[in-house]
This record gives structure tokens, C-alpha cells and sequence, in this order.
């Protein structure tokens, strides 16, 4: 059976994702997947009944985002960690790496699973910079595991029109629950271009990075919402 986990967390309740990051995850699954279980994550994700079109996706989308990202910090990795001696098929891990570019190593799960899981966090560690230090939540890898996918996405842009840094001060921030924290808030003394969207639930900005490909979506509550 599969076992998921996407984002990181914290006790606050902040969580942090990439639709991206999920779609490659799943898209990895959902090609070794046979039967009742490829239907169902198929109805899910739309995904297409077709594999070497997901194939074929996974490969264009990939070589898009690589062009939209010049310019800026950006690190994905898809890789696979199987159990120590355990057999999958030739053909699965080969199209792990040509179509999803996903590398691949062994861990002993059945031995120590948070072993496994302190290797494979000291790993990501490594390959991201410090950046994500933790994939998985304690307890999320068993003796039972036999392989786990993960995907993991950092990125860094420079804004189209960036904010100086002398413009960044202390200011309250509305929490949900309607108590004051202080935050640092970033302002322009000059306008910055953005697409804007308001109605009595949300003002909506839409902010650009550096290149025009991508973009920041900033959703601020209507107060009292």
C-alpha cells in the first residue's frame, strides 16, 4: 500500500508545498501502479490512462520549469530509496531515471527505519544546502517499507521589481484569531507592478519574478475574515 506525506510543518500550523514537488511524487507512483490502485489514484489526479503520456508530460513539464527558473536558485530532486535486497523490476527503476530524471539508492527499512530515515534526511540536507533538513515525519518510514519516493523542490528568485532592503521595517501582522504579532513587512518607495484582484472576502497581488515565467500569489484575508 502507499503511504503519503507532502510539505513541511510546524507546531504553529504553517505548512509549505509544491504543487510541482506533489505531481512529480505522484506521478512516479502512479507509474508502477497496476489495476484498482492505478484507477483510483488516476480518478484522483487525472492522471491519463495512457503511460507513456504521463511519461511524455513529466518530460516537457520538466524542461519547461528548467526554462523558467534561469536566472534563479532553484534545486528539484526526485529520488527513490529501496529496501537493501529486495527485487523491483529493471524496467520500473529505468524509467524512474529517463522519465522523471530520479536517482536511486538502497536503506536498510527492515533493519532500523529511523535509521533509514536519519540517512536519507542527512542526504536531502546535503543536496539542498541545508535547506530541507527533514522529508519525512517521525514514524512515517516502518519495517514494512520497501520503497519511498520523494520529490524536493527549493527555490530562490529575484523579484521584477525588487524592494530595497532599507525598506523592510517591524509591523503588526493580524493573526487569525485576531490577536497582534510583529512581522517584517517589505514596502517600495517607488509603485511596484502587479495584477491586482479585491472582492469582500480577499485582496489578491500577483508579484513576478525576475523573467516574467513565474510568480508569487499573495492572498491577504478581508479583515475580520
Amino acid at each position: 500500500g502507499f503511504r503519503f506525506s507532502a510539505g513541511t510543518g510546524d507546531a504553529k500550523g504553517n505548512l509549505l508545498f509544491s504543487p510541482y514537488g506533489l505531481y512529480s511524487a505522484l506521478s512516479m507512483a502512479y507509474d508502477s501502479a497496476r489495476g484498482e490502485t492505478a484507477s483510483e489514484i488516476r480518478g484522483v489526479f487525472n492522471f491519463p490512462e495512457d503511460i507513456n503520456s504521463l511519461r511524455l508530460e513529466a518530460v516537457v513539464l520538466r524542461r519547461g520549469l528548467i526554462k523558467a527558473v534561469k536566472g534563479s536558485e532553484f534545486r528539484r530532486i526526485n529520488t527513490f530509496w529501496y529496501q537493501k535486497g529486495y527485487q523491483f523490476l529493471p524496467e520500473y527503476e529505468a524509467v524512474l531515471k529517463s522519465s522523471y530524471s530520479a536517482s536511486g539508492a538502497t536503506a536498510d527499512f527492515r533493519s532500523s527505519p529511523e535509521k533509514a530515515k536519519a540517512a536519507i534526511d542527512d542526504w536531502t540536507g546535503k543536496k539542498t544546502g541545508g535547506l530541507v533538513t527533514g522529508v519525512f515525519d517521525p514514524g512515517a518510514l516502518t519495517l514494512f517499507t520497501r520503497l519511498m519516493l520523494a520529490n524536493v523542490v527549493t527555490f530562490k528568485g529575484k523579484w521584477q521589481n525588487r524592494f530595497r532592503a532599507d525598506g523592510t521595517s517591524e509591523q503588526d501582522f493580524s493573526l487569525a484569531g485576531g490577536e497582534k504579532a510583529k512581522a517584517q513587512l517589505m514596502s517600495s518607495d517607488k509603485p511596484v507592478k502587479t495584477e491586482y484582484y479585491e472582492d469582500e472576502e480577499l485582496q489578491a497581488a500577483g508579484l513576478d519574478y525576475l523573467g516574467g515565467r513565474l510568480r508569487m500569489i499573495v492572498l491577504l484575508p478581508a479583515p475580520g475574515k
